[in-house]
């Protein structure tokens, strides 16, 4: 049986995004949001969970009402250098 795939490269970084902490109202326990970039020895890139949309970053309190993410806990950090769209340069630059 042959597999189609839209990944042409086999993975050769991971790097772990940070977007922030969530506090969750049923126990107080503090939680990290991540995401994930894979890059391929084909130069592509995979991104895994986005993170927060970008009104998050614009405005926690009102996109968390319309959301009704209080329901569950709270946002106590925002990573502001993993938001969206500010991944493009990653694994490009000097280490």
């Amino acid at each position: 049986m042959e597999s189609n795939t839209f990944v042409k490269g086999k993975p050769v970084r991971l790097f772990v995004l940070d977007y922030g902490l969530f506090k969750v109202h049923t126990n107080g326990r503090i939680i990290g949001i991540c995401g994930y970039l894979i890059q391929t020895d084909h130069d592509e890139n995979i991104l895994i969970d986005t993170g927060f949309p970008k009104k998050y970053y614009d405005d926690i309190e009102r996109s968390a009402a319309e959301d009704n993410l209080g329901e569950f806990g709270e946002i106590i950090a925002l990573n502001q250098d993993n938001r969206p769209g500010k991944t493009a340069g990653i694994g490009r630059g000097a280490a």
